[in-house]
């Protein structure tokens, strides 16, 4: 695939790497490929740079997802599950709009693309909210630039506009969720979605009871049950999307959950030593200059830097 890639696109997962070295996050997240993409030559840059998100701004926006999670420098740092979905996705990109080749573009309209997933993980949700939840704007900017090659997307009514507002203040700053715009829908008496809901005999009163004992756990609109979460131990990033597992770690608190970590990676590091192999492939019973089990373990088991995202 990245033979496809052009220098300018090769260029921005150089600097997506430059920009996850400098701030030692161990690995390259959506986020560092985004910073990399306005800094870009190409017409990524120029599509973020029009929509005010310069290298400089977005980096202050996204300062949380760029905190330092590893003490040393990793020269090497690989992709987190996401960003290497992203970039698959710029491949289809590409394809889908009869390109031979992997631009700055395809790679802005795969990450967006990942952005805009059911199942975005915290760090996708970080860069969201980074670039204004600007996603459609971005994408539509950029096909017009490519000369209106995909397809457009539908226009809204008036009404579906201001539902969609109505909703974004209802959710105040959380999750929008189905049930918002439902009851911004019905709180617009004269859009036609309104009336439609009024003929089935739906009253505002009825709405709100019955979303108030209807739970959203387990359904599509329940962020905390398909939002996968990230756990960093050092320079190693895992996904956790199974759902209830999800839900199970949410509840735990961020102490316990790195406790619970610490305990379970020295346990199985203890079970490793015990079967006769030590992390060097020292067998258990070489002679006692052998390192023991706390020299043995590897940097991002030891110290504190365990965290979840």
């Amino acid at each position: 695939m990245f033979e496809r890639f052009t220098d300018r696109a090769r260029k921005v997962l150089v600097d997506a790497q430059d920009a996850a070295q400098a701030t030692r996050s161990g690995f390259i997240g959506l986020e560092h490929l985004m910073l990399a993409l306005t800094a870009s030559d190409g017409i990524a840059g120029t599509v973020l740079r029009e929509a005010g998100l310069a290298y400089d701004t977005l980096k202050e926006k996204l300062s949380e997802g760029l905190e330092q999670v590893t003490d040393g420098e990793v020269l090497k740092p690989p992709f987190t599950p996401q960003a290497k979905k992203a970039l698959e996705l710029s491949l289809r990109q590409a394809l889908r709009l009869g390109h031979n080749y992997i631009g700055t573009e395809h790679i802005l309209l795969g990450t967006l693309q990942v952005l805009d997933q059911k199942r975005a993980s915290a760090a996708a949700a970080n860069v969201k909210a980074a670039i204004g939840n600007m996603s459609t704007q971005l994408h539509q900017r950029t096909i017009e630039i490519l000369g209106g090659v995909a397809e457009k997307l539908p226009t809204q009514s008036p009404a579906f506009t201001q539902a969609l507002r109505a909703a974004r203040e209802l959710a105040s700053g959380s999750v929008v969720t189905t049930t918002h715009l439902l009851s911004a829908v019905l709180s617009d008496t004269q859009s036609h979605g309104a009336q439609v809901l009024a003929a089935l005999g739906v009253t505002g009163d009825a709405l709100a009871g019955a979303i108030g004992s209807v739970p959203a756990e387990g359904t599509s609109d329940d962020p905390e049950g398909h939002e996968p979460i990230e756990v960093r131990i050092g320079k190693l990033t895992l996904t956790i999307d199974d759902p209830a597992l999800a839900r199970a770690l949410r509840a735990t608190s961020p102490a316990a959950l790195k406790s619970a970590l610490e305990k379970a990676f020295s346990r199985g590091w203890q079970a490793q030593e015990g079967a006769g192999v030590l992390a060097t492939g020292t067998p258990s019973s070489a002679p006692s200059s052998a390192p023991s089990s706390a020299a043995s373990m590897p940097p991002e088991a030891t110290g504190p830097d365990i965290t979840a995202a």
